[in-house]
């Protein structure tokens, strides 16, 4: 454990000063002497018991050098319990140790089944792999920035090589760049494209599908999906509740970076996982996804019959009979603003040979 939680205005603690005024030292030596013991609780006292610990001992870790005892009787006195151990310790700090031991546990146990799994030879199901799972994993190929390889990329296992552009020479130079076509995955890529694949809804897969056939390198696109959708390389939502990538939030993503119609990039394929992560979270299976899509649908379809009350013959007699009456009352104003408009015409008509006669 390298580092510990200190609330920001230990200063300004009561504990503080009595332990000063008791030590006769400044507020400053005493607010270090108390921050270096507590540096060594970690390691010597993980859940703040100090009742075992010699005062000599318990001064050495504070570097205390005035008279012998002093300080260790105001320490305790000021900030431990009865029982000896340190009053605040569990709240700021024994609970994130805890947490940080498990979160250190948990990364040890993937990273023994990573290697287990890599001498077999077997590739884990997405379903069996933990979101929660926190590693950094190494691109599957070198990169000099521009998107294009430099050396020739291989398996994880080291037991293929995986297909490479053709450097261009003379007799190819004057090709275009569409002559070369897409290389297929293979060996255990070939293995995470049909997982990704099976984690797809049909739309979503003929994205995935286009994506790949307009990817120079094949092998990387589905590389970099499957390390997000398996937790290998966690992708975080930008709020709250902060929840991580999935296969059904990757496949959503692959949907929706197929409609913006660009050509395949990391970074701005992680940005769309991000948004989708900020929506509301799916079933990671496909079967599950495509029920409660159906399920959501008949419902909408169920609600819109309920709705439409069946009306009687009364009702749709007295429906005609309105209708039949707005019209008639219709006709009967167009008719008087006809007749209004005529008569408006032949006076202007009249008032224009009065002015002839008259000029």
């Amino acid at each position: 454990m390298n580092w510990i939680r200190i609330c920001v205005s230990i200063a300004d603690d009561p504990a503080i000063g009595a332990i000063a005024d008791a030590c006769d030292i400044p507020i400053a030596e005493a607010l270090g002497c108390v921050v270096a013991v507590l540096c060594k609780l970690p390691a010597h006292a993980k859940t703040g018991d100090l009742s075992a610990i010699a005062d000599r001992s318990l001064e050495k870790w504070a570097n205390w050098e005035h008279e012998r005892g002093a300080f260790a009787t105001a320490f305790r006195r000021a900030l431990c319990t009865p029982e000896g151990t340190v009053a605040a310790w569990e709240r700021h700090n024994g609970a994130a140790m805890r947490e940080a031991d498990a979160a250190r546990e948990r990364m040890q146990e993937a990273r023994r089944n990573a290697k287990a799994n890599k001498k077999s030879d077997t590739p884990t199901p997405l379903a069996e792999r933990s979101a929660n799972v926190r590693r950094t994993v190494r691109e599957p190929f070198a990169s000099n920035g521009t998107g294009r390889n430099e050396t020739p990329p291989s398996s994880p296992d080291g037991s293929e090589s995986l297909p490479v552009r053709p450097v261009p020479t003379a007799q190819n130079a004057a090709l275009p760049e569409t002559t070369t076509p897409p290389q297929p995955a293979s060996g255990i890529f070939a293995e995470w494209e049909r997982q990704l694949f099976a984690a797809a809804l049909p739309h979503e897969a003929a994205a995935l599908e286009h994506i790949c056939a307009q990817a120079t390198f094949r092998p990387a696109v589905i590389g970099e999906l499957y390390a997000i959708a398996s937790g290998q390389h966690v992708v975080r939502g930008e709020h709250a509740p902060y929840r991580e990538a999935n296969a059904a939030d990757v496949m959503r993503a692959v949907s929706e970076f197929a409609c913006k119609g660009r050509e395949w990039n990391t970074s701005f394929f992680r940005g769309v996982v991000r948004t989708i992560l900020n929506r509301p979270a799916e079933p990671p299976d496909a079967a599950q996804r495509e029920q409660e899509r159906l399920a959501k649908a008949v419902a909408s379809r169920v609600t819109v019959a309920q709705t439409e009350a069946p009306r009687t013959a009364e009702e749709i007699e007295a429906g005609r009979a309105r209708r039949e009456a707005a019209m008639a009352k219709f006709r009967a104003e167009f008719q008087a603003n006809r007749a209004g408009e005529q008569r408006s015409a032949e006076l202007t008509g009249v008032g224009s040979i009065v002015q002839t006669l008259v000029a």
